[in-house]
């Protein structure tokens, strides 16, 4: 983890149900036993946080949509998770990708732009 990041503003509640959006799809999607990894860093006026699993992937054809409302690869779920994430991510200036991993999975790379901080 680098130890580097800045103090930023920005809505934590909302930041955080982004995060755990994304941990809980990653630990949904990865088999049983295998990891998840996330990692951080900053990036010039950038924190960068990116998690990755190791399950099956995102098919091909639904990768362009996946950010979209009702959209989902899960039996049970309401594809709403990944709108929502995009949502907090454009309300914070950010953005929201997911590249396939060279192995097995894929990784999720969210991008917050860094605010000073007003004594937060």
């Amino acid at each position: 983890m680098q130890e580097d990041i800045p103090v930023a503003e920005y809505d934590k509640n909302r930041l955080q149900q982004a995060l755990l959006n994304l941990v809980n799809n990653a630990l949904e999607a990865s088999p049983r036993g295998s990891e998840v990894i996330i990692k951080n860093q900053h990036l010039g006026t950038d924190i960068i946080i990116e998690i990755s699993d190791s399950g099956s992937g995102i098919p091909k054809n639904l990768l362009d949509d996946i950010f979209n409302p009702f959209v989902t690869t899960k039996k049970e779920g309401t594809g709403l998770g990944l709108s929502i994430v995009k949502k907090i991510m454009d309300a914070h200036d950010g953005s929201v990708h997911v590249t396939k991993n060279t192995d097995k999975g894929v990784t999720f790379r969210i991008t917050v732009p860094v605010k000073p901080s007003h004594g937060i």
